[in-house]
């Protein structure tokens, strides 16, 4: 075992944040950290695991959910396949009489990748498994002085592993990237423990890792959403589409045009609203991976009830509705 994984294990053990996951490394919660932690920041992560476990404190409840309580406790947190997916692995493991152990047999479940089961595998079984993300390529790459591929440096790892502790070696370096070896601009070198190992310190290359690539450009779609209001103070809601982006959510009626304010209303009479006392309100946007929604937006109160919409008072909204992100900003 090279040295500096000494270095590495005993400076994780002297600084590793008591995350709840860490506290009790149960099968179950760590797959559960895993899968909040994809794309979300950890801030997000720490009340949504515990909102999550309050409402699903065992795999039992989870499986036995509605999809509907799923959904909702999910808002805010994007890529909602995670949370379907959740639901269909927590099935899956129950009917198998439980969690597999190895990585290899963990990403035959829905929605977990070699990551993932790296991970699970590591922390809650404690077999001998690596979990590479960007972040751990980005150390390893800076420590060698080269770039590597996330496969690059699974290869490595492997053979570092050191016998009973695969748990703590897995997050360790996980621990190292989310809050020293940071990427451009802003790494705290005098605070790593690989800083006397570290060929890229050493020749003054840190910025260099990991190697810049020019990002694809997102398509602009334009969009008009409507925050109506029934005189009774119900909002309009319908749901999306069973398949595709944000499949199933709750959605603000809309059109996939920017539409001026005479257009709006025109519009609105067109899918047999009638609309008072139309107003713009401040234009929003929202990042998806592969796309970018520009969104105008528009309140007004309106009538009859059509029976394309369902009308629900905001307690309703906010107790029972998953309404995306993208559409809580048109608020």
């Amino acid at each position: 075992m090279p040295s500096f994984v000494t270095a590495l294990l005993t400076w994780f053990d002297e600084n590793a944040r008591p995350l709840p996951w860490r506290l009790d490394p149960t099968p179950y919660h760590v797959w559960l950290s895993e899968i909040l932690l994809q794309q979300t920041r950890i801030t997000a992560v720490l009340p949504a695991y515990q909102r999550f476990l309050a409402t699903y404190p065992t795999i039992e409840d989870l499986a036995d959910g509605d999809d509907a309580t799923l959904m909702k406790l999910w808002e805010g947190m994007g890529y909602y396949s995670r949370a379907r997916n959740l639901k269909k692995a927590s099935q899956v493991v129950l009917e198998s009489g439980g969690f597999p152990h190895t990585a290899e047999d963990l990403q035959k479940l829905p929605g977990i990748g070699p990551y993932t089961a790296g991970a699970i595998a590591a922390i809650a079984f404690n077999q001998p498994a690596v979990a590479v993300d960007g972040n751990v390529t980005r150390i390893v790459s800076r420590l060698l002085g080269r770039t590597l591929s996330r496969d690059d440096t699974a290869g490595l790892l492997k053979p570092w592993i050191p016998d009973g502790q695969s748990g703590a070696f897995v997050q360790a370096w996980m621990e190292l990237g989310e809050i020293v070896c940071l990427p451009h601009g802003t790494p705290h070198c005098g605070q790593c423990p690989l800083r006397s190992h570290c060929k890229a310190l050493k020749t003054n290359r840190i910025e260099a890792f990991p190697a810049k690539t020019l990002r694809p450009t997102r398509p602009v779609i334009p969009m008009t959403v409507f925050h109506l209001t029934s005189k009774e103070g119900r909002i309009a809601l319908r749901q999306r589409p069973a398949k595709g982006l944000l499949a199933g959510l709750w959605e603000y009626p809309n059109c996939p045009e920017a539409l001026t304010a005479a257009q709006a209303k025109k519009w609105l009479e067109g899918q047999g609203f009638s609309v008072r006392d139309l107003a713009a309100e401040p234009p929003t946007r929202h990042l998806f991976t592969h796309r970018e929604w520009q969104m105008t937006n528009f309140r007004a109160n309106a009538s009859p009830e059509l029976p394309a919409f369902i009308w629900v008072t905001p307690d309703e909204l906010a107790e029972r509705y998953a309404l995306p992100t993208a559409f809580r900003k048109c608020k």
